[in-house]
Parts: structure tokens; C-alpha cells; sequence
């Protein structure tokens, strides 16, 4: 059994120019597997704001957060936007995960331009069968059982090369009115919205031995054993973002930490002189450090030093 908890507690402004108000958040997920590949995952998500917020800090379920059975629609209305000034939202998740084709990875030698783009693609069938149930509030009152949205339904997912997952869902709402969902992520993954590297089937390593043996973080074995669905005899592929990239094999795992044996090592010199520069639009801390974790992925250098002075700046 595997879990996270995860809380944090921040207070905006602190001078009367800005917008003053607290914010409490819960997010809680469990793991649990129950025989082979089949395992149930369950989440609370507990968002609790206290002050007026200005728009761009306010929650709503409908954008990042959604309930399937009313995926394409928004709570609170964004048109009421003067009415809710300090919303708080509550979402649970429950999803039982089982395989239908086992992920298997092939590998095409040759490839044109750059020849590791054809290695080790995965492709797999699996299967859930989920209910997702939610509340958006400001007062009290607002907070009773009539007022929660709720839907449950049944999907495939797709594990493609280049993408996480594709899902397709059938989703049944608490009104008895269906929808079909079509969305290419996880309906929640096993850490916190914005962890760098962990959204990928390429894991990004901090560090590694240049041996035959690597050694993964826990929170990295986490993600290839739960997020991944990978077991002993499958392979992984690593990079450090520094031009290193390895394929290596589960050889099994020692405590909560996988065991990986190098079956092939490949440097990539990337060229000083040509340049790129990446400028990142947003309003939220927790996605500007996943765009440093992606170009880092790529064999970014500077861009933090440049980027999260700045974004510091602009919300100042």
C-alpha cells in the first residue's frame, strides 16, 4: 500500500496593496494493490480559502480539477465571478485500475534525426472503473449534500509512445445524463499537481552510476511501479538532462526502491551555439517549476536562474 499527504498552508499579502487572504490545502491519495495488476486509488482533494481573493487565485471544479459525469462544465459560474470572491472546493476520487493488454515496449533501430525517439515505445490497454464526487462553496450553508455534483462511469486508457495516457470514458452523472470523455493525462496521479519529472514515461534522474546499476529515488520507483505499471523484466528509460540517456531493466526492488540493471548508455553532446529561449506564461508557481523540469529534461541549463526571479517578480 502506497499513500501521500500532502498539506499546505499559505497566507497572501502583506501590505494593504495587495489581496489579503489565507489558503489551506489538503491533498490526500491512496494506493492500493489488490492482486496483480489490479489495484484501486483513491483521493481527497480540500481546498479551504479565507479572505477575498482576486481572480486569478480563486478555485473552481471544471478546469484543473473536474468530476466526470460534468467534465466539460465549470463550478462556480466564471459569469458569477463578483458573487464568489473566496470559494473552497472539496473532490474525491475513487478508481479501480486493471490491465487488459500488459504494456509492452518495441523499438525500431535506425530511426531518422534522432534515433532514440524510436526505441523502447510502449503501447498497452488498461481499464477503470471510477466515481468522482465534488463541492464548490463560500458559505456555510452552501456546504450540504444537495449541493455536491457527483459521476461515475467506466473507461479505457491508452499507454501511446510520446503521450502518458490516453483515456476514453463513458461517465454517468447524479441527473442520469452520459458523456463521453476524451482526455490525454491521468485522472490523478500518484504526487502532487506539478512534481518535476514524474508525468512522463522517460524518468528524469537526479543522479546515477555510470556502472550497470541504478538507483532510483522512492519517489521515482513510486511512479514507475503505480503511475507506470511496471514490473520486474520491463525497461525504463532515464536521463539526467545533461545528455546522458540509459535504457535499463527492473531487475526487483530493494525496500520501496527498484533495482535497475543498464542494458545500453548513449551521450548526446548538445551543440553550445545554437540557443534556445524558452519564455513561460503563467500564474502559478506549481506550473513554472513543471516547465523547468521539462526543459531540464532536455538538456535546459539556465533557464531557472532566469525564470523564477522574474516570475517572483511579476506577482509581487
Amino acid at each position: 500500500m502506497d499513500f501521500l499527504i500532502a498539506h499546505n498552508f499559505r497566507k497572501f499579502g502583506f501590505s494593504p496593496h495587495q489581496p489579503d487572504f489565507w489558503r489551506f490545502e489538503f491533498d490526500n491519495r491512496l494506493y492500493l494493490p489488490i492482486y496483480r495488476g489490479l489495484s484501486l486509488g483513491g483521493r481527497e482533494l480540500l481546498i479551504i480559502n479565507e479572505g477575498e481573493m482576486p481572480v486569478y487565485q480563486r478555485v473552481f471544479l471544471g478546469f484543473e480539477e473536474r468530476i466526470r459525469g460534468y467534465f466539460y462544465e465549470v463550478f462556480p459560474d466564471p459569469a458569477l465571478y463578483q458573487r464568489y470572491t473566496s470559494t473552497s472546493l472539496s473532490l474525491s476520487s475513487l478508481e479501480l485500475r486493471f490491465p487488459i493488454v500488459p504494456i509492452r515496449f518495441f523499438s525500431f533501430a535506425d530511426g531518422p534525426v534522432m534515433p532514440t525517439l524510436y526505441r523502447d515505445l510502449k503501447f498497452g490497454i488498461s481499464a477503470g472503473i471510477f466515481m468522482d464526487s465534488g463541492i464548490v462553496w463560500q458559505n456555510q450553508n452552501e456546504f450540504t449534500l444537495k449541493n455536491f455534483y457527483t459521476g461515475y462511469g467506466i473507461g479505457l486508457h491508452f499507454h501511446l509512445p510520446y503521450i502518458h495516457l490516453l483515456r476514453i470514458e463513458l461517465a454517468i452523472n447524479d441527473h442520469q445524463r452520459a458523456q463521453m470523455i476524451i482526455d490525454a493525462a491521468t485522472s490523478f496521479l500518484n504526487f502532487k499537481r506539478g512534481t518535476v519529472g514524474f508525468d512522463e514515461s522517460i524518468l528524469h534522474l537526479k543522479f546515477y552510476s555510470r556502472g550497470r546499476t541504478v538507483d532510483p529515488s522512492r519517489e521515482e520507483s513510486h511512479h514507475a511501479r503505480k503511475v507506470l505499471r511496471k514490473k520486474r523484466g520491463d525497461t525504463l528509460q532515464l536521463t539526467d538532462g545533461k545528455g546522458h540517456f540509459l535504457s535499463a531493466i527492473i531487475e526487483g526492488e530493494k525496500g520501496s526502491q527498484l533495482i535497475l540493471n543498464v542494458s545500453q548508455q548513449e551521450h548526446i553532446d548538445f551543440p553550445s551555439d545554437n540557443l534556445i529561449e524558452i519564455a513561460l506564461s503563467t500564474i502559478r508557481p506549481n506550473r513554472l517549476d513543471l516547465g523547468s523540469g521539462k526543459t531540464n529534461g532536455i538538456g535546459g541549463s539556465n533557464h531557472c536562474a532566469a525564470a523564477l526571479p522574474l516570475y517572483q517578480l511579476s506577482i509581487s
